[in-house]
């Protein structure tokens, strides 16, 4: 779809064209990166209840792209997005859970030791 079709249905509040765009801006593709402009899609797509614009959102606040590192957030986005079926925000939300629990048991044994 082009980016103008996007735009319109966007401006309309479709999530799907939310999150195209912000994968456009992300990635700069047909348009000058702009990782503000993603964030941006991405948040309203997230505001819409859209699991892939969650998923995406989720992303940069666990990897802090653009926007301060958030664990907390980007958990809660993977968890939304997962609870709609979207299978890539499931695995991460469970491999935080893993992470977590794997980061209380070193810290556990490091204060026994």
């Amino acid at each position: 779809m082009a980016k103008t079709q996007l735009t319109i249905l966007a401006r309309q509040g479709d999530p799907k064209a939310l999150t195209h765009l912000g994968v456009m801006y992300q990635l700069g593709l047909g348009v000058e990166k702009d990782m503000m402009k993603a964030v941006s899609f991405y948040q309203a797509a997230a505001d819409k209840g859209y699991a892939p614009g969650q998923y995406n959102m989720g992303l940069l606040l666990y990897e802090g792209k653009a926007v301060k590192q958030d664990y907390k957030r980007a958990y809660e986005m993977f968890e939304k997005a997962a609870k709609q079926g979207h299978v890539k925000a499931k695995n991460r939300a469970e491999d935080m859970v893993v992470d977590v629990k794997m980061h209380t048991i070193l810290e556990r044994n490091k204060v026994r030791h």
